[in-house]
């Protein structure tokens, strides 16, 4: 099956209710603009893949003196099914519907 890598983890925050949420985030899209849940994998530094479920929610961030709606409204990138220490800082996540790859990676800021 092909997969398509949408980030490579910068940032990893795993909740008080034991969410893991990981960084960078993405901006919303017309294609993508509610919440939505798929598999994906996890391809660590070492090479080694651990599978889990991506998450994207939809998130509103209270940003004074900002009128960019692509700043205030974010995809926040959530992974359930997975241990957070499986998570590393470097690892990349992939995913395996191309579509939402594509609206993903062509949504991103410069």
């Amino acid at each position: 099956m092909d997969n398509f890598p949408i980030l490579k983890i910068e940032e990893k925050f795993v909740l008080s209710d034991g969410r893991c949420v990981v960084m960078p985030d993405f901006p919303l899209s017309e294609s993508i603009s509610t919440p939505i849940s798929l598999p994906a994998e996890v391809l660590r530094c070492d090479g080694k893949s651990k599978s889990c479920i991506l998450h994207l929610e939809v998130s509103h961030f209270n940003i004074p003196n900002s009128t960019d709606l692509n700043r205030r409204w974010r995809l926040i990138p959530r992974l359930s099914e997975i241990d957070p220490d499986d998570i590393l800082i470097g690892d990349t996540l992939r995913i395996f519907d191309a579509n939402i790859a594509d609206s993903l990676l062509n949504h991103l800021e410069p």
